[in-house]
């Protein structure tokens, strides 16, 4: 469900097949679900989804979060694939839109994501690697 709600939510670490019950494997599992939930609960935005508050028993916990504030702005939509710095903002007060235009401010990984985006002779297509993203939040 997050995966779908929030596109550049890191993975969860994968399972085995076979359960297995060595230490070894437990204490890296266990590992790998901390940092995950780590990685989850620094990001605002996977932190104000309901289903993560719901996991993460937030809106029992934390009394404010039962009844979230009206005038609290919460995202709508993403597109991203890396980091990126804001290049353009446009913001609708009437609506309460919040349109954030990204845009990969280092030199070195846009050269990157240009020569990958090259097609090569063997190749059907492309890659299409983006050098940008789109951030859209509405005020509820």
């Amino acid at each position: 469900v997050l995966k779908k709600r929030l596109a550049s939510i890191p993975m969860m670490p994968s399972k085995s097949v076979v359960r297995q019950f060595a230490p070894e494997y437990l204490e890296q599992r266990k590992n790998g679900l901390s940092d995950f939930l780590r990685q989850v609960c620094i990001r605002r935005d996977a932190v104000n989804c309901r289903e993560v508050q719901d996991f993460l028993l937030l809106r029992q916990r934390v009394p404010h979060l039962s009844h979230p504030d009206a005038s609290e702005p919460v995202q709508s939509a993403e597109v991203q694939e890396a980091s990126f710095g804001i290049a353009h903002f446009d913001y609708d007060p009437v609506q309460g839109f919040l349109l954030l235009g990204s845009s990969d401010f280092s030199w070195a990984s846009r050269v990157d994501t240009k020569i990958t985006n090259i097609k090569m002779p063997w190749e059907k297509k492309a890659p299409n690697l983006p050098s940008s993203q789109m951030s859209v939040w509405q005020q509820s």
